[in-house]
This record gives C-alpha cells, sequence and structure tokens, in this order.
C-alpha cells in the first residue's frame, strides 16, 4: 500500500474498502504542505510535506501488521544539504537511518527503503508499525513526497 502526495488523497485514508490499508500521516510537527500543479512550460514539481528546522518531523502509521519494507520517496537536489533521520517509534523494529536530500545532479525524486520487523504484541491490532521522519539539520529544506509499504516475498532465515 502506498500514497503519494500528488493522488487525490492527499495522504489521508479515503479509499473507500481500502481504507483501513492506506498508510496516514498521524502529525506534522513544524512541517508545511506544498500542493504544486505541473507548470505550463512541462516542469513537474511536487506536492509534499517540507521541513525546514532542526526537529521537525512527521509521524506516520504504515497500517501494516506483518514485518515489512517502508519506502520513502523525497525530493533531492543541489540546492539543498537536509539530513533527516528514519526511525521506528511503536509497533516495529528498525535500524534508525540518515538520509541526505543532496544530489549533484538537477532536482530528482529519490526512495529509500527501510527493513522493520514487527514487534509481537498480544492483542494484534495494536501491531501497526509507527514510524517517525525527523529533521536533523538547520536551515536547508527537506521534502517528504511518498511512502510505499510492501511485503517481503522471502525472509531471510
Amino acid at each position: 500500500m502506498c500514497f503519494s502526495y500528488d493522488d487525490a488523497f492527499r495522504g489521508r485514508s479515503d479509499w473507500g474498502k481500502l481504507a483501513a490499508e492506506v498508510p496516514t500521516l498521524i502529525a506534522a510537527t513544524g512541517c508545511k504542505f506544498e500542493r504544486f500543479q505541473n507548470s505550463s512550460h512541462g516542469i513537474v514539481q511536487k506536492s509534499g510535506y517540507v521541513c525546514t528546522v532542526q526537529g521537525d518531523s512527521l509521524v506516520l502509521n504504515t497500517t501494516q501488521l506483518l514485518a515489512k519494507d517502508v519506502r520513502i520517496g523525497f525530493v533531492s537536489s543541489p540546492r539543498t544539504n537536509a539530513v533527516a533521520e528514519f526511525a521506528c517509534l511503536a509497533g516495529c523494529s528498525c535500524v534508525s537511518r540518515n538520509i541526505s536530500a543532496f544530489a549533484k545532479a538537477n532536482t530528482l525524486l529519490k526512495e529509500v527503503t527501510f527493513h522493520t520487523s514487527t514487534v509481537a504484541k498480544a492483542d494484534r491490532r495494536q501491531q501497526h508499525c509507527i514510524v517517525k521522519l525527523s529533521m536533523k539539520s538547520q536551515g536547508e529544506w527537506f521534502k517528504f513526497v511518498s511512502m510505499t509499504v510492501f511485503s517481503r516475498l522471502f525472509e531471510s532465515v
């Protein structure tokens, strides 16, 4: 399941029957939503949350019950040196990692995949994986544009 801020549902769970499975944004602290339309000169700009201050954060619910991979989509550009940290907060575990938005080429969309493991709980309804993206740098911009959650076909033994 995934969402992108270019889609009509803008990260909200309004896909009818699939609503329980769509990843959702729980909180945006300091990050501001920017909605862009494609320009008439063919320049594509991505809608999403822009974080610019150290400590700004986004908390997301993957809404998935089993071990999954989480792919974060963001804008990468030579115009920013922003670094954000991806971490698991509840219902799952993962290795926290920093993500750099810097790229040598012109503005690109990048994705980084994180492996998560479900934390066993007696009540399976509370096993959703809650993740957080936190701004680590100051005065730069990091733009979050999508999240994809998918099953791994083969588990390592």
